[in-house]
């Protein structure tokens, strides 16, 4: 058992029996959680929270599930909440020699939707430093093999995209890429991703025209921002 400060309470915060103390300890102490409990409105009382599960990734809290009781206006709210922090993602737009934009996406097995090659923008989880920009480097670098200027990172805002059960905030950035047409071509299907994190990834490009068909929030969002720009 321990305490969180919440809007000046002390709330009481239990694990469950799969959590390990260690594991405890290190999700109470992480960014994300602390984030977390920081974003909470002082309109909702707070009662207890009861964390179920934390995954690890290696030494680093990765995701944390967890359970609180907490009430607005006097009735309880739904309490189960999924942890994951933040996050970063990048639209890339190719500019070709004639003028021409294509969007670089990547595609990679997803197996929460049971696709095996999700074709999506950029993205990446935040680290314990909490800088956008340099996980929006990292990213790119990782995922594409491209290497950018990072005070060329145009700003998109962000989005929530699943406030109904989890906490994730996507920080959004749009890069413009010049870049030849051998380049361009070299690509097309190329295989990346970090091999330590287990990614397999492949590099696809679109045309602007076809972003609407997709089924990445992220990749919407971003080029509906950068559209009005």
């Amino acid at each position: 058992m321990s305490e969180v400060k919440i809007n000046g309470q002390s709330i009481p915060v239990s694990k469950s029996d799969i959590v390990t103390e260690e594991q405890f300890a290190k999700a109470i102490a992480s960014l994300k959680f602390k984030n977390w409990v920081d974003s909470i409105s002082s309109e909702y009382d707070m009662r207890s929270i009861h964390i179920q599960s934390v995954d690890m990734f290696g030494p680093n809290v990765g995701f944390i599930k967890l359970n609180c009781e907490a009430y607005f206006n006097g009735k309880p709210v739904p309490g189960i909440v999924f942890i994951r922090g933040n996050s970063v993602s990048i639209l890339i737009i190719l500019i070709l020699p004639n003028g021409e934009k294509h969007i670089l996406l990547v595609a990679q097995p997803r197996i929460a939707i049971g696709c095996s090659a999700y074709i999506e923008a950029v993205a990446g989880m935040m680290d314990e430093n909490g800088n956008f920009i340099g996980v929006a480097a990292k990213e790119i670098k990782e995922e594409t093999g491209l290497t950018i200027v990072e005070s060329a990172l145009i700003p998109l805002g962000g989005i929530y995209p699943s406030p109904g059960g989890c906490d994730e905030y996507i920080k959004l950035y749009a890069y413009e890429y010049p870049i030849s047409e051998k380049e361009f071509l070299e690509l097309q299907d190329k295989a990346t991703g970090s091999m330590e994190e287990n990614e397999q990834i492949t590099l696809k490009t679109i045309p602007c025209s076809e972003i609407m068909y997709s089924e990445d929030p992220k990749l919407l969002c971003a080029w509906a921002r950068y559209s009005v720009l």
